[in-house]
């Protein structure tokens, strides 16, 4: 029984794995920055990311951030982006299938602004 069960487990493992992939290349598909990329690179792309959470008021960009090269993508919760000199001003809301971080991305510019979790996300 014991081979059957790690047999098993594996069989589990390996559908899992493939639902993740295509539930990722699948989200990857809605950002428009990615829309047009052949599906070799959309799975390339997808074997790369990396899913982060953030508690309610969690800081995920720091405005002038010089280190942080990331592009997010909003799975659940609302994120918002703010300008230290427009002080609370909200500048952007960010939801489910939104993106941020491109210009960080594609260019060696500082964070424009600060981007924090307004709900868990």
């Amino acid at each position: 029984m014991g081979a059957d069960f790690l047999h098993a487990n594996k069989i589990i493992n390996e559908h899992l794995e493939s639902i993740e992939r295509t539930y990722r290349s699948a989200m990857l598909r809605k950002v428009p920055l990615l829309e047009q990329l052949p599906d070799h690179e959309i799975q390339k792309i997808s074997r790369d990311l990396v899913l982060q959470q953030f508690s309610a008021g969690a800081t995920v960009i720091q405005e002038g951030d010089v280190e942080c090269r990331d592009l997010f993508i909003v799975e659940l919760g609302t994120l918002v982006a703010r300008k230290r000199a427009y002080g609370s001003r909200v500048l952007k809301y960010y939801t489910e299938g939104d993106v941020f971080g491109e210009r960080a991305l594609m260019s060696s510019e500082p964070r424009a602004a600060s981007v924090y979790a307004e709900t868990d996300a």
